[in-house]
């Protein structure tokens, strides 16, 4: 086992007077080739009786090549978003400079910290690429297009609908895209809620000249 450091912290205020939330990151490249196995975070303290924005969680992003996939182009956009109706209530994230292929396929994951259960009104996050797609909002069978950020992980076998503080799920977006468009724009939208985007991943397969 080893000790990993974080390489940069981000803080936001939480908006309450006994917490703020934070995340961490740390590039973990040079470990490739002794990735099998288990995973734990220790040593912060965290509030996770599923309250209102309650939250501590953790996870790996894996990106890699392989030469039988079609050329695709990733952009992945990570931080520490607070997103509310009084503070920002939407937030516009966009890959732009890609050329979209035909058929016109991507997906898009996000990790979300807070993400508990109950609608909000005006919470949504839709798709569209630019300039000849169709907007697309998100949802799923577990994932309500009115609550996406409702504590889901859909990236797993099985899915899991009660992961207190965090939503982690992916979606096709082939549907909001067109053949040759430019960019892609993702719009969250917070309503009556209150989360942290911590990272949005999007992947567009693309024309190679």
């Amino acid at each position: 086992s080893s000790i990993l450091q974080a390489d940069q912290c981000f803080c936001s205020d939480g908006g309450a007077g006994s917490y703020d939330v934070q995340m961490c990151r740390k590039h973990i490249a040079s470990l490739r080739g002794v990735m099998i196995g288990d995973y734990t975070v220790d040593g912060f303290d965290a509030l996770i009786e599923n309250g209102a924005t309650n939250n501590a969680s953790f996870s790996v992003v894996l990106i890699y090549r392989e030469n039988s996939l079609s050329p695709r182009r990733i952009g992945l956009w990570d931080g520490l978003q607070t997103m509310h109706t009084t503070v920002n209530p939407s937030a516009v994230i966009t890959l732009a400079n890609v050329e979209v292929d035909n058929p016109a396929e991507g997906d898009l994951t996000w990790s979300v910290l807070e993400g508990d259960f109950g609608g909000s009104l005006g919470e949504q996050v839709s798709v569209v690429g630019q300039p000849g797609g169709t907007p697309l909002v998100l949802s799923d069978n577990l994932n309500p297009a009115d609550n996406p950020m409702n504590h889901t992980i859909n990236t797993t076998v099985p899915t899991q609908a009660w992961s207190i503080g965090v939503d982690i799920d992916q979606f096709d977006i082939s549907a909001a895209l067109a053949p040759g468009d430019t960019s892609v724009q993702m719009t969250y939208q917070a309503g009556d809620d209150k989360f942290w985007i911590a990272y949005n991943i999007v992947g567009v397969d693309v024309h190679e000249a």
